[in-house]
């Protein structure tokens, strides 16, 4: 809701300071008038007006169904810059509400309809432009209570309190029947669309941020230090924690710190000196060494009974060699896997390192070849489909190991790769992706 929307729009800006100021002056003259003193109410009024025309500026929306977001996490919002934004909004509204009235439940209750009309309108009108949030909510709740607290904690000590019983009795059934009329309103019109969370990415947690620290440090022997560490929301808790260091980055599987990927910046000099090794690497030999001596002190799980291969990065090896690990059990590929990237300059410029132990798997009875006929006939090229491999591997599905066959088909407009159940060849899934077009016209 607090998304700088106002660049450009100064005159807006300016419009809206104006308008609050005359509504607060309003409210000071008509208190004056009936021989009130309270400054905190015409500072109260005009902030409510500020909000009021804060979140009905049009942000350029176009038409569309009227939806509401139900966010199942309510964590969330406490974790991004924009939910603690929406907070600290409404903080001054609720200390000065509870100042202005001398109560608590009528400015709370008061301000959280604000807050409840704002959303319900910014759901129920899509050409605003803003989106109708239960976190937005949330978060300005929270703000008023916090606020309303700090103001009955300085009454209590400025040991001031008022009483207006009619006023009070009054006010209370115009604002619970505003949340009525609000509500029925809400549940006619608006649609909710509840989901799991409404950010993709967020800032890491503390616990994350550790991790990230000790995997990027027990990766470089402290060559490098955290700048800011994110992290990118998957299914069921699950997730990437992405590391922002000088010079490059590291991705980290969350939970579990499973799989390492990091990535620097060669070009600028940032990659990573191996110690003891040589600041330079002419020939695919010399990067093996490079990289085997890396891993002999921060992957030796890897190198026990692995394959170990050496490929060029680029067609005459302009950025370097990718020297890779790789573990065979009874024909099967094992989860897993280390690459090291090793420049001409000798430096380590990327890697991946999953360490996951050979899991205990179940038997297979399908070959390779019923396994390609499967995998054909999820094709669209079907039997003239071009084999470009079938490998057989160890993959994790619903928290247990299974054994499938991963074939590589290629047809003149797709490439297509289906994994097949090694135990009862059904096909678990196919994907496909479609060929760019090079010819001239």
């Amino acid at each position: 809701m607090l998304t700088a929307v106002f660049r450009g729009h100064e005159t807006f800006v300016i419009f809206g300071v104006l308008i609050s100021l005359v509504v607060g002056f309003a409210t000071y003259k008509i208190a004056r008038s009936r021989g009130g003193a309270n400054i905190a109410a015409p500072i109260w009024a005009a902030g409510v007006a500020a909000v009021i025309l804060l979140t009905s500026w049009s942000t350029g929306g176009t038409a569309g169904p009227s939806t509401c977001v139900i966010n199942r996490d309510l964590a969330e919002p406490f974790l991004g810059e924009q939910g603690l934004l929406n907070l600290a909004m409404f903080v001054p509204l609720g200390f000065v509400g509870v100042i202005a009235t001398g109560r608590f439940l009528l400015p709370v209750c008061s301000m959280v309809l604000l807050s409840f009309g704002i959303e319900t309108a910014q759901g129920l009108f899509p050409a605003l432009g803003r989106a109708c949030d239960t976190s937005d909510l949330e978060m300005n709740g929270i703000g008023v209570v916090v606020g309303a607290l700090l103001g009955a904690a300085l009454l209590q000590l400025w040991r001031k309190s008022r009483r207006t019983s009619s006023v009070r009795s009054k006010t209370n059934w115009v604002v619970g029947g505003s949340y009525v009329l609000i509500g029925v309103i809400a549940l006619m019109w608006i649609k909710p669309n509840a989901m799991d969370r409404t950010q993709d990415i967020s800032t890491a947690s503390s616990q994350q941020t550790q991790v990230a620290d000790r995997v990027l440090r027990q990766a470089f022997d402290g060559h490098y230090h955290l700048r800011a560490v994110d992290f990118a929301h998957g299914p069921d808790g699950t997730g990437t924690v992405t590391a922002l260091f000088a010079g490059g980055s590291i991705e980290i599987t969350w939970p579990g710190a499973q799989q390492a990927t990091a990535s620097l910046d060669p070009l600028n000099g940032q990659g990573y000196p191996v110690p003891g090794r040589p600041q330079h690497a002419s020939t695919s030999s010399e990067a093996r060494r490079i990289a085997i001596s890396y891993a002999q002190v921060h992957a030796p799980w890897a190198l026990t009974d692995s394959v170990v291969t050496t490929s060029p990065v680029g067609q005459h090896a302009e950025r370097g060699w990718i020297v890779s690990w790789r573990r065979h059990r009874e024909d099967v590929l094992m989860p897993m896997r280390l690459d090291i990237q090793i420049e001409r300059t000798g430096r380590l410029s990327a890697f991946i390192m999953r360490k996951i132990a050979d899991p205990p798997l179940p038997p297979t009875h399908v070959t390779r070849q019923n396994a390609i006929l499967a995998a054909r006939s999820h094709s669209p090229g079907g039997a003239q489909a071009h084999l470009q491999g079938a490998t057989l591997l160890a993959k994790q599905s619903k928290g247990r190991w299974i054994v499938q066959w991963l074939v590589a088909l290629e047809t003149p407009d797709q490439d297509v790769t289906a994994y097949v159940d090694a135990y009862s060849d059904k096909v678990l899934s196919v994907s496909r992706v479609l060929k760019v077009a090079t010819g001239h016209s």
